[in-house]
C-alpha cells in the first residue's frame, strides 16, 4: 500500500473513530427523527449531486443542512452521520467513486466538521435556533473550512509535489464564499422548520439549489475565460524563445497549470517509438530510461492512429498503460502533435477522479497542441542548426569543442551545488591496427557502431564526446565514480560481445581501455579532472594489459 493510500485510510480512520466515539458518549442526548434524517439525507444528497466542480475535487453547498441540523438536533454527531451517509451514497452511484475515495470524503467531513464544533463550543455558543452566535458561528465555520482544506492540500501535496498553491488558494477562496449562501440559509432553514417544520425547510432549499446552479455556470464560464487568457499566454510563453529546452519547460509550465493537469507529457515520435521529452507525473523515473512504443497505451494509440485520445475512466479501457497492478480511476487525453500531416510527437494529460475533463477542455487541449506542434518545430530546427556546430559529423556524438564547454558547466554546478561529476575516458584497443589492415573507411565505420553502443548502453542524461580519432569522453552528472564505473562496466561487456564490421565479409571483436576520475574528490577544476581521467586510463588501464576499466585514486 502506498503512502497516498495510507494517508486515505488514516484520515477515514480518524474521522469515523472520532464520529463513532462522540456518538457514544452522548448517546443519551442524542434526538433523533428517522423521518427528518431521511428527509436531510434525501435533500443533502441531491446538493452533492449538483455540486461545483473545481479544480481538484468539488464544492457543495449542503453546509446549509450541516447548519441546520446542527439546530434541530442540539449536536453535531446525529448531523454529520446524516450528511454523510448522503454524501457517501451519491459519490458511488452518482459520481462513480470507489468506496476508499468515498469514505475518505467522509472522513474528511467527519473530522473537520467535529473540529469546528469543537471550536463553536468552546467560544460559547448554543444550538438554540431562536439566538445567533456569530462569533461562535464564524469562528466554527472557518474552523472546518481550514481542517478540510488542511487534509486535502496535504493529500494533494502526496499525490503531486508540484501542486500549485495558487489553484489551491482559488478554491479556498471559491470555499469560503460559499459560506456566505450556506450560513444564513442553514440558519433561516432551522428556523423556518421550528416555526412551520418540513415546509420551512423545503423553502429554503429551492434558493438553495438555485445558488449551487449558478455557482456551476458561473465556475463554468469563469475557467472558461481562464483558458481562452490561458491559451494566449500559452501561445505567447512557448514561442518566446528558440532554445529547445526552454521551449519545452514553457510549454510544461503553461499547460500543466492552465489545464489543472496532475501529470503532463510530451513526447517526440523517434522511428516508432515515443521518447518523453518533458515528463512531469508518477512515470518520471520509468520515462527516463524507456521510451513508449507505438500502439502502447493510450499515447502510443494516439501516435500510431494520429487522432485524439479522451478517455475519461481509466479503469475501464484497454488503451491504458499503468506502472501499477491496480489502476486508479482516472481521466487522460492524448492529442498528436503535426506538422505538415507528419506526426512529429504526442502530448498527453492526466487528471485524478473520472470524467475530470470538461467537453471544452478537449478543444481546448487541441489547440494548445497545434501552437506546441508548431513551437516544437521551430526550436528542433533551430537546435538543428546549433548542433552541426557541435556534433561529430562521423559519429553523431557531440564534439571535441562542445566537450571543452560542457565539462565546465558540469563541473561548475557540481561545485554550486556541492554535488559530484564523473568523467570517463575511452579509448579503442589496438584500433591503428584496423586502419593498417581493413583501412580507414572500415575504421570509421567501428567509430560509428562504438558510438551507437555507447548511446544504448549509457542513462538518458549523461553525456557522450568524441574527443578526437578513437578516443571517446562519458561526462556522468551528479554522479560518484562508483556509479560511473558500474555503468562503465556495462558499456565494457556490451563492446566486448559485439562483432563490429572492419569489412564487407569479416567481423571482429575489440576491447577498450578507460580511466575514470571524480570531481571534487579527485580533481580541483574541469581541466584536472580530464588530465586525472586520462592519464589512469593510460598507466592503469592501457599499460596493465588492456579491456579494462581503472578508477582514478590519489
Amino acid at each position: 500500500m502506498n503512502k497516498v493510500r495510507i494517508y486515505k485510510w488514516l484520515i477515514t480512520t480518524m474521522g469515523l473513530s472520532l464520529l463513532i466515539i462522540g456518538t457514544i458518549n452522548n448517546v443519551d442526548k442524542l434526538v433523533f427523527s428517522p423521518w427528518l434524517i431521511l428527509f436531510f439525507i434525501l435533500l443533502s444528497g441531491f446538493l452533492e449531486r449538483i455540486a461545483v466542480p473545481l479544480n481538484r475535487g468539488h464544492l457543495s453547498l449542503s453546509f446549509a443542512f450541516i447548519l441546520c441540523a446542527f439546530y434541530l438536533f442540539d449536536n453535531v454527531y446525529v448531523p454529520i452521520w446524516i450528511i454523510s451517509l448522503g454524501i457517501f451514497t451519491t459519490l458511488l452511484i452518482f459520481h462513480k467513486r470507489t468506496v476508499e475515495d468515498a469514505l475518505f470524503n467522509v472522513g474528511i467531513i467527519s473530522a473537520s466538521t467535529i473540529a469546528g464544533g469543537l471550536v463553536y463550543s468552546l467560544l460559547g455558543g448554543d444550538w438554540t435556533v431562536t439566538s445567533i452566535n456569530l462569533i461562535p458561528l464564524l469562528a466554527m465555520t472557518f474552523a472546518i473550512s481550514i481542517a478540510n482544506h488542511i487534509i486535502l492540500s496535504i493529500f494533494f501535496f502526496m499525490v503531486d509535489k508540484d501542486t500549485n498553491i495558487k489553484q489551491r488558494t482559488n478554491d479556498f477562496t471559491w470555499d469560503l464564499s460559499s459560506y456566505l449562501i450556506t450560513v444564513p440559509l442553514g440558519f433561516l432553514m432551522a428556523l423556518l422548520y421550528d416555526m412551520v417544520g418540513f415546509l420551512g425547510i423545503q423553502i429554503v432549499f429551492v434558493p438553495l439549489a438555485t445558488s449551487s446552479y449558478v455557482f456551476r455556470l458561473y465556475k463554468k464560464v469563469f475557467q472558461f475565460n481562464e483558458q481562452l487568457n490561458g491559451l494566449y499566454e500559452v501561445a505567447h510563453e512557448i514561442n518566446a524563445t528558440l532554445d529547445f529546452d526552454k521551449t519545452l519547460d514553457n510549454i510544461g509550465e503553461q499547460v500543466s497549470e492552465l489545464m489543472h493537469l496532475d501529470s503532463f507529457y510530451i513526447f517526440l515520435a523517434e522511428g516508432k517509438e515515443l521518447r518523453a521529452v518533458y515528463s512531469k507525473g508518477d512515470m518520471v523515473e520509468y520515462l527516463e530510461t524507456e521510451n513508449m512504443k507505438f500502439g502502447q497505451g493510450a499515447t502510443g494509440y494516439c501516435a500510431e492512429h494520429k487522432e485524439t485520445v479522451l478517455i475519461l475512466d481509466t479503469t475501464k479501457d484497454d488503451r491504458i498503460f499503468t506502472l501499477h497492478e491496480e489502476r486508479t480511476p482516472g481521466s487522460i487525453i492524448a492529442v498528436p502533435l503535426m506538422c505538415k500531416d507528419k506526426l512529429i510527437g504526442v502530448m498527453s494529460g492526466v487528471k485524478a477522479g473520472k470524467n475530470a475533463f470538461e467537453n471544452n477542455e478537449a478543444k481546448i487541449f487541441e489547440l494548445m497542441a497545434y501552437q506546441v506542434s508548431v513551437a516544437l518545430a521551430n526550436a528542433k530546427a533551430f537546435k538543428e542548426v546549433e548542433d552541426m556546430a557541435i556534433i561529430d559529423e562521423l559519429t553523431k556524438v557531440y564534439n571535441y569543442r562542445y566537450f571543452q564547454q560542457r565539462v565546465h558547466q558540469e563541473v561548475e554546478r557540481a561545485a554550486l551545488e556541492g554535488s559530484t561529476v564523473s568523467l570517463m575516458v575511452i579509448d579503442l584497443d589496438d584500433f591503428k591496427q584496423v586502419n593498417d589492415v581493413h583501412g580507414h573507411t572500415a575504421g570509421n565505420k567501428v567509430l560509428i557502431e562504438l558510438a551507437q553502443i555507447l548511446r544504448k548502453s549509457v542513462r538518458k542524461y549523461d553525456v557522450i564526446f568524441r574527443y578526437g580519432g578513437d578516443e571517446f569522453v562519458v561526462v556522468f552528472p551528479n554522479t560518484d565514480k562508483q556509479t560511473a564505473y558500474t555503468i562503465g562496466k556495462r558499456i565494457l561487456e556490451n563492446v566486448a560481445k559485439n562483432p563490429f564490421s572492419c569489412s564487407e565479409d569479416k567481423k571482429e571483436y575489440l576491447t577498450f581501455s578507460a580511466g575514470i576520475a571524480e570531481f571534487p574528490t579527485d580533481a580541483d577544476d574541469h581541466l584536472d579532472l580530464m588530465r586525472k581521467a586520462d592519464r589512469i586510463m593510460y598507466v592503469g588501464s592501457k599499460e596493465r594489459g588492456k579491456n579494462k576499466i581503472t578508477l582514478y585514486a590519489k
